[in-house]
């Protein structure tokens, strides 16, 4: 596991995240790889999706894959597959760790 500093906070990674600075401490987020939870589809062809639910977000870019926060503690990325890991990255620094911060 990786571990970086980002916003004030201690982030472990399953992969390398090249934007963040590399930093050891315990863990205020985990971002990992896992299959995201079903979520219900939009009505329409979206290329995003989002979705609150309880404790839980859930964010789909059509092409790219799905992400899911929990708690506001952890990023459980889901790339489509055929998708190298690095898309993790994506979904989770960008769309997932701006609901995360929110």
């Amino acid at each position: 596991m990786y571990s970086y500093s980002a916003y004030g906070l201690v982030i472990h990674c399953a992969v390398p995240l090249l934007d963040l600075v590399e930093s050891d401490g315990p863990a205020d987020v985990v971002m990992r790889f896992g299959k995201v939870a079903s979520i219900d589809r939009p009505a329409s062809n979206a290329d995003f999706n989002i979705q609150f639910k309880r404790d839980r977000v859930f964010i789909s870019y059509r092409g790219l894959g799905s992400c899911e926060v929990i708690h506001g503690k952890e990023i459980i990325g889901d790339p489509e597959k055929g998708l190298e890991e690095n898309v993790i990255s994506i979904l989770a620094l960008g769309p997932g760790m701006s609901v995360l911060l929110h």
